[in-house]
């Protein structure tokens, strides 16, 4: 976020994070390290499913508050990893009557949000970051003239699904479209994997993107059934290249061309953003015959 303070982290917290801290964390997490440390200490293998039950359904914030393990454990567990049960410290929130927002900052001072929605139907959406700031420089985005300060890992873009700031209430469907490019991030098909441990369908998880070509593919290849949301805003190539310069280097058509595939292969809805900027994107402009014709060609077949 801009303007935001990040307070001085003692070193004991700074150096329990600084595996996390990384630009890109090693996709081994916080359930594999709590999973070897009980094995270690001889702990019954129902003291890992004790745990993991009260992160899944966001009863406990702290160690301390799992209480069906013993005291002794605990005090080993925060000892080892610290006070909090999800790595994610709640620095602020803020509620409406439909919607609740979140401000997280990790140990590393890495700060980020969630935003939780709730729908006149009943059903619940939450939007989730995927970095602590972006690194694309899309000059419509608050977001990106801030810049990348790292990639969040798994157990940070789980924990914010999980974390008991929700009060134990499991959204419906989650959305990466918070702060970063999803796609930037390399661990990100991990954290779909995570996802489904908390009983999600991957049909409930959109992922959104200005358009990584290759890791578009990559996602639509080994998660057909996730939900792709692909931010157009202009179809015109050079003015497109001014809001989102990743155009330069991977161009709406090649994009459109992954999705062109996905729908048809997977039978899956495909969705496209467009921004409406006054003076901007909202003005006539007739497109070259070629290109106009190529883009609503795509557009057509991905459209809802």
């Amino acid at each position: 976020m801009t303007g935001v303070m990040h307070p001085r982290v003692p070193a004991t917290e700074r150096d329990r994070d600084s595996v996390s801290a990384l630009p890109n964390p090693p996709p081994t997490g916080r359930l594999e390290a709590l999973r070897a440390f009980l094995e270690a200490h001889g702990a019954p293998p129902y003291r890992f499913r004790q745990i993991s039950d009260a992160l899944h359904q966001g009863r406990a914030a702290r160690f301390e508050d799992v209480h069906a393990l013993p005291a002794s454990l605990r005090a080993a567990l925060t000892q080892q990893f610290g006070p909090w049960l999800v790595p994610l410290r709640l620095v602020a929130v803020q509620r409406a009557e439909a919607m609740e927002k979140a401000l997280f900052e990790t140990a590393s001072g890495a700060r980020f949000e969630s935003v939780l929605t709730r729908y006149r139907r009943g059903w619940t959406s939450l939007c989730v970051s995927s970095q602590a700031g972006c690194g694309l420089g899309c000059t419509f985005c608050a977001t990106g003239a801030v810049g990348l300060r790292r990639n969040l890992s798994v157990d940070e873009i789980h924990g914010q699904v999980v974390h008991p700031v929700w009060r134990g209430q499991r959204p419906d469907s989650v959305a990466f479209m918070g702060m970063g490019e999803a796609l930037a991030n390399p661990r990100l098909l991990d954290a779909l994997a995570r996802l489904r441990e908390t009983g999600l369908s991957p049909r409930r998880v959109t992922v959104s993107t200005v358009g990584l070509a290759p890791r578009l593919r990559a996602l639509t290849t080994t998660q057909p059934q996730v939900t792709v949301t692909l931010s157009v805003h202009s179809p015109f190539p050079d003015q497109r290249a001014e809001l989102i310069p990743l155009e330069r280097r991977y161009p709406l058509a090649e994009n459109l061309d992954v999705l062109d595939r996905h729908v048809v292969t997977s039978r899956r809805k495909a969705y496209l953003a467009y921004l409406l900027i006054d003076g901007s994107t909202t003005r006539g402009r007739t497109p070259p015959s070629s290109r106009g014709s190529s883009t609503r060609r795509h557009a057509r077949s991905c459209s809802t």
